[in-house]
């Protein structure tokens, strides 16, 4: 009886763990989130047709066989962070679907064989900081066995070798390693199985030693991180770091601080980043204080600018940029030259340019002594011919004058073209000086909304003559007043505050005639000329070429008319 109860007891203390926390799990559509619930099973009746399950900073112990199976939808299962210590062959039978899996920090010290057959879908797996420790290397050929996998973290012991199958991971292109001992070397010895491994991105964790060779065997590698820790030896990476041929350009660009690793390497005394298809180096890559570098290799990149080194670098005897894309050096570029030391420069195969736009950096190869190859060394002319550059530095004095003749000859033209214009402008100018005045009169007088008069005159005509005949004029003007004509003159109808040449414009636009009381003293008054333009200008635009009445006082002949008189005289009436 006694036996019964505490079976009833037990039973109810489990369901009552189950219901518990069945009903703290998070479902929102078709996620279910279990995270720190302190859950020590996974829980049971959960919605199978949900295609994510978080159940990461728990304290699950085991997973047992067939824990899954009914989850036909499931593409993300994260078991993270738990206190697992085993997993049945079968616990992941039926995920079919499955793309991502997270065991990664528990304490996994086997992976049963045949653990991932029925995962034919799974691209993502960590599985780092567990226990594997009986026959890693064993435990790792099950990986080999997930064809479709594109992502893998996991832990790796000293000897470490990369299993022989993993060439048959055509579609792996990311691995995260983590070296569970101080004892780890990258080296080629990892290399003993399989000689190539096509991945694009590596991420290593807490580096001990890297060999000068280890990035040869990753061809289509363009990302690396080095995570070198906080406790690692004064000398992680001893003299030489190669990464020839790993195309680590694109990585360059797309990863921030991608120089961040080369900090801990301070005491590297030669580093070879050649054929990377490396473009822009990231901002402060050698912006470090190294004690012992001693040589650069960026060789058959396609670097534009010259590298920037911290102020400290005094050991560089050799920088190799052979074959990049670099035309020239800028006057910053040759100071940290010149700061460098005595550094000594390979540059042929880049597409520089000799032309008077780099005139100074030619200047600087002429009498610079750095640069072992110039012999080899070519150019591209303002011709579009190439040369060798030596030919043009041994011949720099000429080339200088044929530049400054190149500036001053254009210069030249350009300015002669220029005054050539501008007095061609002024000939115009004065050509047509009252055409350009009359029409800004009228634009200033339309912008004072002035109307024009149609077919009605103030005036039947407006007398135009010179001051000086001011008496023989107003005895003319009473003399028409008499017979009944209204006629405009300007004592007493210009308009005060008006400008006189709006007035005249006025005055010739109110009268249906205007009188030229030609004399001497007229023609030799200013105003007498302009109101003549004036009036031509009128006559032309309103199509009034008989509006002009010449009276001649004076004995005149017509050859001593204006010009513009000359042009009217057949088409005006004229009075003797």
């Amino acid at each position: 009886m006694n036996i019964t109860k505490i079976k009833l007891l037990w039973i109810l203390i489990v369901l009552q763990e189950v219901q518990g926390t069945e009903t703290k799990c998070n479902v929102q559509n078709t996620n279910v989130d279990c995270r720190h619930l302190t859950l020590t099973i996974v829980p049971s009746h959960l919605p199978v047709q949900v295609t994510s399950i978080d159940l990461s900073r728990n304290s699950i112990q085991m997973v047992k066989i067939f824990t899954f199976q009914y989850f036909k939808n499931l593409t993300e299962l994260n078991l993270g962070y738990n206190l697992i210590q085993s997993i049945d062959k079968n616990a992941f039978h039926g995920l079919h679907s499955l793309q991502s899996l997270h065991l990664e920090h528990n304490f996994l010290q086997v992976l049963p064989i045949g653990m991932f057959d029925n995962l034919i879908c799974l691209q993502h797996l960590w599985i780092y900081h567990n226990k594997l420790q009986n026959h890693p290397d064993d435990q790792m050929k099950e990986t080999s066995k997930i064809l479709s996998m594109r992502t893998l973290s996991f832990d790796i012991h000293q000897d470490f070798k990369f299993p022989s199958k993993w060439s048959t991971l055509s579609n792996l292109t990311h691995v995260e390693i983590f070296p569970k001992s101080a004892k780890v070397q990258f080296n080629k010895e990892m290399f003993a199985h399989i000689k190539i491994i096509p991945i694009m991105s590596l991420y290593l964790d807490v580096v001990p030693s890297i060999s000068e060779d280890f990035f040869y065997h990753f061809p289509k590698l363009d990302s690396i991180t080095l995570d070198l820790g906080a406790s690692v030896p004064t000398n992680p990476i001893n003299e030489t770091l190669k990464a020839s041929g790993s195309l680590l350009g694109q990585g360059f660009v797309n990863t921030a601080n991608a120089g961040s690793f080369l900090s801990e390497t301070l005491r590297i005394r030669d580093l070879n980043l050649s054929s990377n298809k490396i473009t822009t180096i990231p901002k402060g890559f050698f912006m470090h204080q190294f004690e012992h570098l001693s040589s650069l290799n960026m060789s058959h990149n396609n670097l534009t600018i010259f590298p920037k080194f911290h102020s400290t670098v005094k050991t560089l005897n050799l920088i190799d940029l052979t074959f990049n894309s670099i035309t020239h050096f800028v006057d910053t570029d040759i100071d940290q030259i010149e700061k460098l030391g005595e550094v000594d420069l390979l540059l042929k195969g880049n597409p520089f340019q000799c032309s008077c736009k780099t005139l100074q950096f030619l200047k600087w190869l002429s009498k610079s002594k750095r640069i072992l190859d110039i012999l080899d060394v070519k150019c591209v002319t303002d011709t579009a011919s190439r040369t060798f550059m030596f030919e043009i530095i041994s011949d720099l004095k000429q080339f200088e004058i044929s530049c400054r003749t190149k500036f001053w000859l254009p210069f030249a033209v350009s300015l002669t073209s220029i005054i050539i214009f501008a007095m061609i402008l002024i000939v115009i100018f004065f050509r047509y000086k009252y055409a350009f005045e009359y029409f800004l009169l009228r634009l200033k007088m339309n912008m004072k909304n002035y109307k024009d008069l149609r077919q009605e005159y103030t005036y039947d005509a407006f007398i135009s003559y010179s001051h000086a005949d001011v008496e023989w004029v107003k005895r003319f003007h009473d003399k028409l007043s008499s017979m009944g004509f209204e006629l405009c003159l300007d004592a007493k109808d210009f308009i005060a505050g008006n400008s006189i040449a709006e007035n005249v414009i006025n005055a010739i636009d109110s009268s249906r005639k205007v009188i030229f009381i030609i004399t001497h003293n007229f023609l030799k008054s200013n105003w007498g000329s302009y109101e003549i333009e004036m009036t031509r200008m009128h006559a032309f635009q309103k199509g009034r070429k008989d509006m002009v009445i010449i009276v001649v006082k004076d004995e005149i002949e017509v050859n001593e008319m204006p010009h513009v008189m000359k042009e009217m005289w057949f088409k005006i009436i004229c009075i003797q």
